[in-house]
């Protein structure tokens, strides 16, 4: 066995699903192409139709790729962080990473966070960059017409306050970082508790990766993310005044403090008081950052352009031979560009 071959197999991936079935038998083919050698953990709470086409795929690539298969009824499993917390308690595996059904992750890149977080016990996560990218239409296959990249977060502060700060002033989620298990385990540990969308499935588990350790951003490409605009999971479907005016929003702020001053006690030795002002005081700050920008967009107010993606980058740079991240970006581009009949 290949040193690389080993570093994968020390690390596994939850693939929550609902009702795409086409996404997720994409992302599994592109496992296949990569020659992924790490377990795919996959939660479905699709409808019967999809749920029969998901297992149809995976009875295809089962002896190719190793599968494990939950199906997760909605409800219990209102949202897809509970899906994922299902399947971080059956992971055997000492590091783990979650992907959107249409996103995808680059194992090369997946293999430097494992080798960086063996040699760094002290990080409790690491990744590479991204690039975000948009098809003509929604769906799972079509022409790539735009594509950037993202740096995403450098939180190498020992103080678990000054992460967790650096997050919220720059909220990309965290769930494509490789995480240990252990500490993707107290991440979810709550999310049950906080079942509100986006703060539940992302904010929470997030601000736990900034507070539990360190996180570090290496030169490779981990992560290609798909943008869709109706994206069952894109928190931005519901805007941030309607997720606090939820009858359900209050228990659920209450169970997020609880579980994120737990944290920063315990990580910086401060007292509980000292802790929950910094909660109340951080979740204050990106609940007025939000609600401010996203009222300006609903009732177009302000007169200040909405900042436009320049769809030439994508041929321009991103598929162009001399791009560092090229062939791994190239893959997806066979992938999206290819439908499976």
């Amino acid at each position: 066995m290949t040193a690389n071959a080993m570093l994968q197999e020390m690390i596994c991936i939850f693939i929550p699903t609902k009702n795409r079935s086409d996404f997720l038998a994409r992302a599994l083919y592109y496992y296949l192409r990569v020659g992924f050698k790490g377990k795919i953990y996959i939660g479905d709470s699709s409808n019967d139709a999809h749920a029969e086409k998901n297992k149809n795929t995976i009875e295809i690539l089962k002896d190719k790729l190793k599968i494990i298969y939950r199906y997760f009824p909605n409800p219990p499993y209102i949202n897809e962080g509970m899906c994922v917390k299902a399947l971080s308690e059956m992971a055997d595996t000492p590091y783990a990473v979650s992907s959107g059904d249409d996103d995808f992750l680059i194992p090369a890149g997946l293999e430097k966070c494992v080798e960086f977080l063996e040699k760094h016990p002290d990080y409790s996560a690491a990744h590479g960059f991204r690039i975000n990218f948009s098809l003509e239409h929604d769906g799972a296959y079509g022409k790539i017409i735009s594509g950037y990249v993202l740096p995403g977060h450098t939180m190498e502060s020992n103080v678990a306050t000054e992460r967790w700060t650096a997050y919220i002033q720059e909220a990309f989620a965290t769930q494509y970082y490789v995480h240990r298990t252990d500490t993707w385990r107290r991440m979810y540990r709550d999310v049950d508790s906080v079942p509100i969308r986006y703060f539940g499935p992302e904010f929470l588990p997030c601000s736990l990766t900034a507070i539990l350790g360190k996180v570090t951003r290496l030169d490779c490409l981990t992560t290609v993310f798909q943008k869709n605009m109706h994206n069952t999971s894109n928190w931005q479907q519901d805007n941030f005044f309607l997720l606090i005016t939820n009858p359900k929003w209050y228990s659920s702020y209450i169970a997020m403090k609880e579980s994120i001053t737990e944290a920063i006690v315990l990580q910086d030795g401060i007292s509980h008081k000292s802790a929950e002002e910094i909660f109340n005081r951080e979740l204050w700050f990106h609940l007025a950052f939000y609600l401010h920008s996203q009222y300006h967009v609903k009732y177009k107010t302000s007169n200040i352009p909405i900042e436009k993606q320049d769809n030439n980058i994508l041929h321009s740079v991103l598929l162009n031979p001399s791009f560092r991240f090229y062939s791994d970006f190239r893959q997806i581009y066979l992938s999206v560009s290819t439908l499976k009949k």
